[in-house]
């Protein structure tokens, strides 16, 4: 409630920011626009800084006023003072507004639910044969629906030889909706079928932490749980299932295993750490869910590298490779629901005979 209420006062103080504003530009407008721009953006951020010393804020609800003033009030603020400028610094403020509200549309209304499948291919003279591994990462939703539906069959479509799922399933803001949104990823799971011919298995996520219960959630859907770090044999792959603990452990030890050895946690960092792993798979950044051009994500919560914690495959030293997914789901609670450049992902790796 208290969030709620903050969230409200930041957006009505900012929105008296930008009537201010318009009045003081129809007062001078020999001054132009500029004048009105800075002072603005300066009362905006003052404005931020006021609230969160009196309202201290996790940093998912900054970043979520942060949204309601760029995409809300920024256009309109733009547009109120492009009325009152001039000649060409008319069009400039005009197509700036307009920019800002194209990249407000994508990034809340199309990029997260525009699924990619991404498909890597390995080779190992480890193998004698191919081994398909689906990689459903971050699912990370307060609503089962027709997003997850689309998922989900195109895991079916696949016909995966693994499923692994990295963490992070079902982030609701209570307990007894976190149950009726794990009933009905069963009963989705169920409908559609979801399996894989050697096995599915599952690791804890951020999500998970405070579910002490969080394996028994998957009874039913032939899956396989890590509740503690463990490594299995399966078919010709040897398997390796992290906590959320030693996911996040940029120092962390594994001893070299026979086979090809497959590791996988919810926090990648566990790739800085010592270990002979042909491959190595993690989730959790969601690739920062904002990349900028030229830059890529200005926040990753990880210790990878910002070009690695962005997601896509890496080659660590000869033959062993890091993949690191975007996930398919998104920040819930307080958190912008948003992405931009940054499209949710299913992983598909082919891994075949070297």
């Amino acid at each position: 409630m208290v969030e709620l209420g903050v969230n409200v006062l930041f957006f009505v103080s900012l929105g008296v920011v930008v009537l201010g504003l318009i009045a003081r530009a129809r007062r001078r407008p020999e001054e132009g626009p500029i004048p009105s721009l800075l002072a603005g953006g300066a009362a905006a951020l003052l404005l931020t800084v006021v609230i969160s010393r009196l309202f201290p804020h996790p940093i998912f609800g900054s970043m979520a006023l942060m949204c309601q003033a760029l995409f809300l009030h920024g256009p309109a603020l733009l547009v109120a003072l492009a009325r009152r400028a001039r000649g060409g610094g008319r069009w400039a403020l005009g197509g700036l507004a307009l920019a800002l509200a194209l990249v407000g549309f994508d990034a809340f209304f199309v990029e997260p639910q525009w699924l990619e499948v991404r498909r890597v291919q390995l080779s190992s003279p480890k193998l004698t044969k191919p081994v398909k591994i689906v990689v459903l990462s971050d699912l990370q939703t307060d609503q089962i629906g027709d997003y997850e539906a689309e998922v989900l069959q195109r895991v079916v479509e696949e016909q995966p030889d693994i499923l692994l799922l990295p963490g992070d399933y079902i982030q609701a803001n209570t307990r007894d909706e976190a149950d009726r949104q794990w009933a009905a990823l069963r009963a989705l799971w169920a409908r559609l079928g979801v399996t894989a011919k050697d096995g599915v298995f599952a690791v804890e996520g951020n999500a998970e932490q405070h579910d002490r219960a969080w394996g028994s959630r998957f009874h039913g859907m032939g899956v396989t749980v890590f509740p503690k770090s463990a490594t299995v044999r399966v078919g010709e792959l040897t398997l390796t299932g992290l906590t959320l603990r030693e996911s996040g452990n940029p120092k962390l030890k594994i001893a070299p295993k026979g086979g090809f050895h497959v590791i996988f946690g919810h926090i990648p960092d566990f790739a800085l750490g010592e270990n002979s792993a042909d491959l190595l798979i993690g989730g959790h950044t969601h690739g920062g869910q904002v990349q900028l051009p030229l830059y890529g994500p200005p926040i990753t919560f990880s210790h990878l590298p910002r070009h690695m914690a962005a997601g896509g495959t890496f080659e660590l030293s000869p033959g062993r490779h890091l993949d690191v997914s975007r996930g398919v789901g998104l920040e819930r609670t307080e958190a912008p629901p948003l992405r931009f450049l940054c499209r949710p992902e299913l992983v598909v790796i082919e891994l075949t005979p070297g």
